[in-house]
């Protein structure tokens, strides 16, 4: 593996970026696949949620952990979609208890590079790789780690794309998953956070901005300054902000924690919008095109999480395609909060036949 003076990012699957790039999260397009994760990962953004740092979770994992490396003295870990590393910091601090008895070789592999550099940062002494890579098209050799894991994240790729991870599986190699669960906490949370952001196109906010941006720019321009279309125009503006606001007065609890985000948007459109006629049109309207292009993708992001959301019938399909391929002791079961005993996961282990 890479040392900790070598290089630990590597790009698979026709991916062009070279490690260290810094790219701007406005420079990438919703629509490329995983775009709107890409831009949550380049906007610097943490990833470590209650949910996905929970007791629950780390009791879980360190269980695991255990059960899958207890009596060895090496064992090769690939945790995909790895987001912030959460997972490797957990094998890391069992393979530290181990003292020098166990050598634990992870991989962390995710869509984004930016993602990559925080699993890095997690990583003690270079003891851990990171790919860029789909979970959807793995580039690893089959037959190749003693456990595959991941913690929110190859659901979103589909199931097809955990049997894949599942071939990397050496012979007596273990399964571990968590993962979204449809009608849970987290799914709630989601829908309140997407339909709140939704209200933001509903209520025209960012086309009355363009209007009043378009009404500076003819003015700027030397045109005839219409006070009355610049009047009516402010209204149509103070009209869709205000009914964006009591849409946030109005947000469930779950919808709370976009609020802020909202809030700091809009406080900043309103100043443009007021202050028009100081600011070069061009960078105005970058700068407005950049904030709804972030709402958007905010809302997409919350949307791919209520689609990653699985069923327990998706977990016995699922059950009957491990069996069907080799797998033994396949079992599933939620993850109950201790705290306020409802359900906001799926937990799924399976075991590759020797």
């Amino acid at each position: 593996m890479a040392g900790p003076q070598g290089p630990a990012i590597f790009f698979c699957n026709g991916a062009v970026a070279v490690a260290g790039r810094k790219r701007k999260a406005r420079e990438l397009r919703v629509s490329e696949t995983g775009g709107e994760w890409k831009a949550f990962w380049a906007d610097g953004a943490d990833g470590r949620t209650r949910a996905a740092t929970s007791p629950e979770l780390r009791t879980f994992w360190a269980d695991l952990f255990a059960r899958s490396f207890d009596g060895r003295t090496q064992a090769r870990m690939l945790d995909i979609a790895t987001g912030p590393g959460i997972l490797i910091e957990h094998a890391l601090a069992y393979a530290a208890d181990q003292d020098d008895r166990f050598a634990l070789h992870a991989v962390g592999s995710d869509l984004s590079e930016h993602a990559g550099a925080k699993t890095l940062r997690s990583s003690d002494e270079g003891r851990v790789n990171f790919v860029v890579a789909d979970a959807a098209q793995p580039p690893f050799p089959e037959s190749t780690f003693d456990l595959v894991a991941s913690q929110f994240g190859v659901e979103y790729a589909g199931l097809d794309a955990v049997m894949a991870a599942a071939g990397h599986l050496a012979p007596g190699g273990r399964l571990a998953l968590v993962m979204h669960l449809a009608g849970g906490d987290i799914e709630d949370y989601c829908r309140a956070c997407a339909d709140l952001l939704g209200q933001v196109k509903t209520t025209g906010v960012f086309a009355c901005a363009y209007a009043l941006l378009d009404q500076a720019r003819d003015v700027l321009d030397g045109k005839e300054h219409d006070r009355d279309r610049a009047q009516a125009l402010e209204q149509e503006f103070v009209a869709a902000r205000d009914q964006l606001l009591r849409s946030m007065h109005a947000a469930s609890q779950e919808a709370m924690a976009v609020t802020p985000f909202l809030a700091r948007m809009l406080n900043d459109l309103n100043q443009l919008c007021a202050r028009r006629y100081a600011y070069a049109p061009p960078d105005a309207l970058n700068w407005v095109q950049h904030q709804e292009r972030e709402v958007e993708v905010y809302r997409r992001r919350m949307q791919s999480m209520l689609e990653a959301a699985q069923t327990p019938e998706d977990l016995g399909a699922l059950q009957t395609r491990l069996e069907a391929s080799g797998f033994e002791s396949v079992r599933y079961d939620k993850v109950v909060s201790a705290s306020h005993g409802n359900a906001f996961a799926w937990r799924l282990e399976a075991v590759r036949a020797g």
